[in-house]
């Protein structure tokens, strides 16, 4: 956490936000990274800086969350021959599957004691959330990335209890909620971000978001935001025009509200 990162989230508080979810924070670093310049919460070390991050935002009148992620897959883009966000070490994924988008490496198929050993690092990165002051924790399950690669058909072929079927693909997520409420409790707020839908072909539909809408706040998640999952502007030049993850100023305003308003149709939670 830098002091700029602390201006501007101080910034975006003071103009009137009521709620501020910092970005991206990578619970198995350098491995989950997915972009050169994550913050990172895999370490007691890091609770200073994201204490006085929270801090800053708190004091501006906002309330201060953050958000939870691991790259997965994502993490294995090669620049110039090397493996530059996790400094050489080899990605991982629920199978051997690569990112769709070109340059990136075919990750590990994680074994079922190392997807024990991921869970425990989103609770632990939550327990380090909570002691830094961060009032509401996220989990980031869309965009591609860890969570939604254990959701998505599309990244998940495995054929054990992690996979083969909706239920089992939700497995992941639904040990990470346990995990976390054991070390948090079950009143802390803790909201998921998820994909209406994948843009990719094969992937999770509207359907499947909505079944797994249900199964979260039948696990006591308190809130839902509602993404687009799939690949972001520029990775794929043949998207253009469809929505994405993160809407381009030329898409038109609310392309996402129907996502939204068919998972909130299934739901009595809060959705954003």
């Amino acid at each position: 956490v830098s002091d700029r990162m602390v201006s501007f989230y101080k910034e975006r508080a003071r103009g009137g936000a009521g709620l501020i979810i910092v970005e991206d924070c990578i619970v198995e670093a350098p491995r989950g990274k997915h972009s050169m310049n994550d913050i990172y919460i895999d370490d007691d070390k890091y609770i200073p800086g994201l204490h006085r991050l929270a801090q800053a935002i708190e004091d501006q009148g906002s309330v201060p969350a953050i958000q939870l992620s691991h790259g997965g897959y994502k993490a294995g883009r090669v620049h110039d021959g090397r493996l530059l966000m996790t400094h050489g070490q080899m990605p991982v994924a629920p199978s051997a599957t690569a990112f769709s988008a070109t340059g990136f490496v075919v990750p590990q198929e994680l074994t079922i004691e190392e997807i024990g050993e991921i869970e425990d690092k989103f609770a632990e990165s939550a327990l380090r959330a909570k002691e830094a002051g961060f009032k509401v924790i996220s989990l980031h399950c869309t965009h591609g990335y860890l969570i939604e690669q254990f959701m998505s058909p599309l990244s998940n072929k495995r054929q054990d209890a992690y996979g083969g079927d909706l239920e089992k693909r939700f497995r992941f997520l639904g040990e990470i909620i346990y995990k976390i409420k054991q070390k948090i409790g079950d009143d802390f707020p803790l909201m998921c971000r998820i994909s209406g839908e994948e843009i990719e072909e094969g992937g999770i539909t509207l359907d499947n978001a909505r079944r797994y809408a249900r199964k979260l706040e039948a696990c006591g998640v308190h809130s839902i935001s509602v993404c687009v999952g799939g690949c972001m502007p520029g990775m794929r030049p043949d998207y253009l025009g469809v929505p994405v993850a993160i809407s381009p100023m030329r898409s038109p305003r609310g392309e996402l509200v129907y996502l939204a308003a068919a998972i909130k149709d299934v739901l009595s939670i809060p959705v954003m």
